[in-house]
Parts: C-alpha cells; structure tokens; sequence
C-alpha cells in the first residue's frame, strides 16, 4: 500500500496540472448550475457538457471548483476593487437610507 499512496503523491506534486480551458471551466460551471455541486459523476455524464470535460477526472471538477470559489476569475476580483474604490455607490445608498429613515419616522 505504501508505494501506491508514493505514487499517487508523487503524481501530483510531480504531473504539471493541465491548465483549465475558458470552455472546460464554463462546462464546469453549467453542470454545477444544472447539477449542483459535488454531482461530479452526473456532470460527466451529461451529454452536452461531459465531452468538453472528457480529459478531466471527478477529482479535477472538485478541485477546480473549490478553486473557482475561493479565487473567483480576475473579473470577480476587479469587480470587487472597482465597488471599493467606487465610494460613489456607497456614498448614494448610505444617503439614500438617510433619507429614508426621516420618512420611516
């Protein structure tokens, strides 16, 4: 058992991860929308969606979906800086809610 558990260790420290492609990675995507996360077999098995997801095992979905969720694409976190930096938005709603509350009053 120990050389098995090596190898397994050995093969993913040592294979270099096949990048994920923007259509695997929406395929992925489209079956956690219509499956639901962790149906990684159904997701696979889906018609449309398995054959852009061939080169990819169960495991690989999982990963890369825990991934997509903890560092969401550059979009996300540009979107993310741009609310921040946007003091705008917030300014407006905040003035908003002051004037509402005289009104709720």
């Amino acid at each position: 058992g120990g050389a098995r558990a090596a190898a397994g260790g050995g093969k993913r420290s040592g294979a270099p991860k096949q990048k994920w492609t923007d259509e695997e990675e929406a395929a992925l995507r489209a079956g956690v929308a219509k499956y639901g996360p962790g149906k990684w077999r159904a997701i696979q098995k889906d018609a449309k969606l398995g054959p852009m997801l061939k080169t990819r095992s169960n495991v690989d979905l999982k990963d890369k979906w825990r991934n997509i969720c903890v560092n969401p694409k550059s979009g996300a976190r540009a979107k993310g800086s741009a609310s921040r930096n946007g003091h705008g938005a917030a300014s407006a709603a905040n003035g908003a809610g002051a004037a509402q509350a005289p009104a709720a009053q």
